[in-house]
This record gives structure tokens, C-alpha cells and sequence, in this order.
């Protein structure tokens, strides 16, 4: 594969100076730079790599610059800017937050004390909250698209990044995918995201208890699992998948009774089931012994942040971002076949039966013959 091009020094006519490399993900990298308009600020500029500069890839990154644009909380990464590089290039300024992501974290403590996990998983919410007010699911809640910044007014404030493959409600009309794959991280996909592909928020709240189980429990709920059938362990994202569709998950254990029926009802396999948005899920999660820290939520803001629950279409889908890892890799090109393997058939072979069926005619011409003869 051909490396992308090397990032140009400056863009925007000289405005940002790219420093070093934070990262990289599927569709871009990620730089420390300098807005030297404005004395010098530290920001975060994501450029779209080389090979993606056209067609497709191209209009996902735009659209994450018009969904990005329309959302404003401190629980969601802010935009600055965007524009266009001298050779093409679409990028995207953001706020540079101090702090480390989540799969950072779990990387260094697996297992988090529960006031800790719900205090997180309260914020997850709050971001997500204001994202479906607006109509747009994120569709990719997990550890890497989780950052905890720390400033002065807070030492951990979960904040959503990448709203790369997030989408409106109300559906693509630019046909920006493909269809016949999926798109998402297999250990936090919701069943109906696997399985049909409508969904709504209430998909993002199945991935934030899929999240906050791994906080509280320091693994994921089907690590270790057997039961899945051999025709899907080939693939380790595969049996992720059918364990969405087909495993119920056990109770996470050391919680109080009020948080497992809140991690339960946000990891319910039928989207009615879950709660209907994401502040009734903060409401219960700030219900419980270990949420008691966490400030009452606003009736009336509750009532402006009320989700659209329009369901969309989207099995159109393309995992071509790097390996979580804390997870498992994001990547799943075809639709396979996650049903359970058809029951074995009991009894006589095919072949076995034809031929006892034609001994049995010999013995029985025989003994008629011996008979009338």
C-alpha cells in the first residue's frame, strides 16, 4: 500500500502550523498545530489522508464537519474551523484537549470504582443527548472515541470525538456508503445495528452499557465466551457479533442491585426495551447508590433535550478504521452469516440408508422365493 503524502507545514495560507502527529484513524490524521492568527493558540487539526481526498471518503469527512458544526456541549469536541488544503485536502480545527482517552485509561486500570464508571458514563450521555436532539446518532461509541479531558473546572469530563460515520436520523441522501457491509466496532454494535440496521439513539445507549460493563467489570461481557458456533470464531469480531445477537449478558457482580437493572435495561436487546433516550438513562443512572454524587438533572432542560426516535436504514457501512486497542479490530467487509448453524441431522447416513434399503429388498426376494419355490 502506498504511503500517504507527506502533511504540509502550514495550511490555510499559513494560519496553522502543523506540529507533530497525534494520531491516526481511517479517514485522516490527527495534528498538534499553532493558530498563528490568534497569538499562537495550541489546536488540533484533523486532515484528511491522501488517498481519501476524493469521492467518498471525502464527503463523510465534510459531513462530520456539518454534523460537528450543528453540536455545542462541553461533552463533544469543538469545532474551530475547516477549509480546504492547498493540494485538496478537506481539514477539520478543533479544540486541543489535555487529557487521555478512555482506552487509556482501561488500559492502565481495567476496572474502575462504580461513582467513578457512572460519573463517565453520565457524561457519555450528556454529549449524546444534545447529538439526538439534533437528530444525529454517533453510531461508534467506544474507549478510543471517549477522551477524558482534564482542566480547571474538571479532573475527568468525557468527551465524544470522531462523529466520522455518525449520521442524521432522517437518512443519507448523498449515498455516502456502500451497501452489504457494516460499519461500526463490533464489541459495542447493537443487535439491531448487526441484524436489520435501523436504528436511533437508542442504539448509541445499547454501546454506552456495553461501555460501562467493561468499566465496572474490567473485561467485556462476552470475553472468554465458548458458546459461539464454529462456523463464526474464525473471527474475533465476528463472535462479538453473535454474541450481541444471540448471548444475553450476565450480571456485571460488586454493583448495587438499582445499577445492574440500569446496565441491563441500557444492554437490552430489543431496542424498546432500553430506555427511550439518553437523559431518561442519566435520570436512573443519578437514581442510584452509585450515582448519588452527581448534580439532579434540570426537568426542564430533560424536556429540551428530548430525542427524535426516527429510524434510519443504514446497512451501509465501511470498517476501514485502525484496531481499537482495548477492543477488537473495527474492520467487518461482509455481511456474514451470524444465525445460529442449522441442527445436524440424526441418524443413518444418505448413503448408509440406500444401501440397508437394498440389502433389505435381496433378504426379502430371497425369502419369498425360498418360500413359493
Amino acid at each position: 500500500m502506498a504511503e500517504p503524502p507527506p502533511a504540509p507545514r502550514t495550511i490555510a495560507d499559513g494560519r496553522y502550523e502543523l506540529l507533530a502527529p497525534l494520531g491516526r484513524g481511517g479517514m485522516g490524521e490527527v495534528y498538534r498545530a499553532l493558530d498563528r492568527r490568534l497569538g499562537g493558540r495550541v489546536c488540533a487539526v484533523k486532515l484528511l489522508a491522501g488517498a481519501g481526498a476524493t469521492g467518498i471518503a471525502r464527503a463523510r469527512f465534510i459531513r462530520e464537519v456539518e454534523l460537528t458544526a450543528q453540536l455545542t456541549s462541553p461533552h463533544i469536541v469543538k469545532m474551530i474551523d475547516t477549509g480546504v488544503t492547498a493540494d485538496g485536502r478537506p481539514y477539520l480545527v478543533m479544540e486541543l484537549l489535555n487529557g487521555r482517552s478512555l482506552d487509556a485509561l482501561l488500559s492502565q486500570t481495567a476496572r474502575l470504582a462504580p461513582p467513578r464508571a457512572v460519573a463517565l458514563a453520565d457524561g457519555i450521555l450528556l454529549g449524546l443527548a444534545v447529538a439526538h436532539t439534533v437528530g444525529i446518532v454517533h453510531r461508534d461509541i467506544k474507549p478510543a472515541n471517549v477522551f477524558l479531558a482534564a482542566d480547571e473546572m474538571h479532573a475527568e469530563r468525557p468527551v465524544l470525538l470522531d462523529f466520522g460515520i455518525a449520521r442524521p436520523y432522517q437518512g443519507d441522501a448523498q449515498g455516502l456508503t456502500g451497501r452489504g457491509t457494516l460499519l461500526g466496532t463490533p464489541r459495542y454494535m447493537a443487535p439491531e445495528q448487526i441484524e436489520h440496521g435501523r436504528i436511533d439513539g437508542r442504539s448509541d445507549l445499547y454501546a454506552v452499557g456495553m461501555l460501562l460493563a467493561v468499566m465496572l467489570a474490567g473485561r467485556h461481557p462476552f470475553d472468554g465466551l465458548d458458546s459461539a458456533p464454529l462456523h463464526v470464531r474464525g473471527a474475533r469480531q465476528m463472535v462479538y457479533l453473535w454474541h450481541h445477537l444471540h448471548t444475553p449478558p450476565a450480571p456485571i457482580g460488586g454493583v448495587s442491585d438499582a445499577l445492574e437493572r440500569v446496565v441491563a435495561r441500557l444492554r437490552a436487546r430489543d431496542p424498546e426495551a432500553r430506555f427511550g433516550s439518553a437523559t431518561d438513562a442519566m435520570q436512573a443512572l443519578r437514581a442510584t447508590p452509585e450515582g448519588a454524587g452527581l448534580p439532579a438533572l434540570d426537568p426542564r432542560r430533560v424536556e429540551a433535550l428530548a430525542p427524535k426516535t426516527v429510524p434510519v436504514d443504514i446497512h451501509d457501512f465501511d470498517l476501514d478504521v485502525p484496531d481499537d486497542p482495548h477492543g477488537t479490530p473495527n474492520s467487518v467487509e461482509a455481511v456474514i452469516d451470524l444465525a445460529p448453524p442449522p441442527p445436524r441431522a440424526t441418524g443413518w447416513p444418505a448413503w448408509a440408508t440406500a444401501i440397508g434399503l437394498a440389502l433389505a429388498i435381496v433378504v426379502t426376494g430371497g425369502l419369498v422365493y425360498a418360500f413359493i419355490g
